[in-house]
């Protein structure tokens, strides 16, 4: 108070970390007369220095020559950039071979989502077969049980993650499709297996009777 409204202010931002670099905003007193503040966008880096650490401080300063003043941040502050949400279906890769019946641990990686919850879909090529979860703890695993019904090799699935206000924040799915198959189609395709094996052998044992 008591400064004409066109004095200049000048706001300093001090970084300890590196004190030969400083960001100046000069502003008008009338500017910040009613509210006494000013609004700053923090920018990304300052003079080619990335804007992130805890020894920030602002000082303000009005006026020029004899009547300047000036005051500064007694306690240091924080600036950091926002977490980017991350979320990688880490397993299934996509390829593997399931099987009804049998309990598989689907897991994922997350990093910034905290306090969510997951959607867990399994999808059959591009169609929505089941639910496997709703709205799940966000654990970074959920172990699924596979139902009786499931067959064929064109399986995926997709992940959503939501947040307090149910709005999803990250997603992801399986690159590559994998199969689920029933206990018999399991030892179908072991004796079909086995009789491949046992036709390579003789055939072998032929072509080695066939060169003596």
């Amino acid at each position: 108070t008591g400064y004409p409204s066109n004095t200049p202010i000048k706001i300093k931002l001090i970084d300890e970390k590196h004190p030969e670099t400083f960001l100046y905003y000069k502003v008008d007193l009338a500017e910040t007369s009613s509210t006494n503040s000013y609004s700053w966008t923090i920018p990304n880096s300052m003079n080619r220095q990335e804007m992130r650490g805890s020894l920030y401080k602002v000082s303000v300063i009005i006026g020029e020559g004899a009547d300047q003043k000036s005051d500064t941040s007694e306690s240091y502050f924080m600036i950091n950039k926002p977490m980017t949400p991350y979320l990688d279906l880490v397993y299934p890769l996509g390829g593997e071979m399931w099987l009804v019946g049998s309990t598989k641990r689907i897991i994922w990686d997350s990093l910034g989502l905290e306090d969510t919850t997951v959607t867990i879909k399994l999808n059959k090529g591009t169609t929505p077969r089941i639910t496997i979860a709703d709205k799940a703890p966000n654990n970074n695993y959920y172990d699924w049980t596979i139902p009786d019904g499931l067959s064929g090799s064109d399986y995926n699935i997709s992940i959503q993650v939501f947040n307090s206000l149910g709005t999803i924040v990250a997603l992801d799915s399986t690159n590559y499709d994998f199969s689920i198959i029933r206990g018999m189609a399991l030892y179908e395709l072991e004796s079909q297996l086995a009789s491949i094996s046992n036709t390579i052998k003789r055939l072998v044992g032929d072509i080695t009777r066939v060169r003596r």
